[in-house]
């Protein structure tokens, strides 16, 4: 029997997923092993990954592209691990706060080589920083909307500008990049305390008494 064009296109976009896949995890592992983004070659990614070099640039233009994707993933997870804080933020209580918090904080230590990559090669490489702008962007814009919900819903805070999730999101992302270090499952409990903390106080009405 014939393949149809839509089984064949079907294929062709589960192997290219399963390619991308392949070639994130290989530059993760790369970075985790301790080379910084500059010393990860497509050479080595494509043998990291187990293809060919050719087949790393049919998927990708460069390395730059690739990272993007990877910090695509790291932002899908810190959204999913926020649960209804950026879901649901009307429903948004001090103990779900934390709860996001906590959650995001958890994914950026399980990327923390990666997430330090990014953001000291940031300052010189521009396709880097694109990446790094591209993820912050999805994030600030999610922050965005929970406050513009909060507002509406007459939960926020009087001085809770929607412009201030851009504040908040950077400010997270540096403090965390600063102050997480290496004390595991102990430090990533009391820092994201501390951003829940700020966050409360800052976009939400009732912060400290719900």
């Amino acid at each position: 029997m014939k393949a149809t064009a839509d089984s064949i296109g079907g294929r062709r976009v589960a192997n290219r997923e399963a390619i991308e896949a392949r070639l994130v995890d290989a530059m993760e592992r790369l970075i985790d092993s301790g080379r910084g983004f500059a010393a990860v070659s497509v050479a080595a990614l494509a043998r990291e990954a187990g293809i060919a070099r050719s087949t790393f640039y049919f998927y990708f233009r460069d390395r730059g592209m690739l990272l993007r994707r990877l910090l695509q993933r790291v932002a899908d997870e810190i959204i999913e691990a926020t649960g209804v804080w950026l879901a649901l933020p009307e429903a948004t209580d001090r103990r779900a706060l934390d709860d996001a918090f906590l959650g995001a904080l958890t994914v950026y230590d399980r990327h923390r080589a990666v997430m330090t990559a990014a953001i000291e090669t940031a300052t010189h490489d521009a396709s880097v920083r694109a990446a790094l702008d591209d993820m912050m962007a999805r994030l600030i814009e999610r922050v965005r909307h929970a406050i513009v919900r909060l507002r509406e819903t007459g939960r926020a805070h009087p001085d809770a500008d929607p412009e201030l999730a851009e504040v908040l999101t950077w400010s997270s992302l540096y403090t965390t990049h600063e102050m997480l270090g290496q004390g595991g499952a102990d430090r990533v409990a009391v820092l994201s305390g501390h951003l829940a903390h700020i966050t409360w106080r800052a976009v939400f009405a009732d912060g400290g008494n719900r």
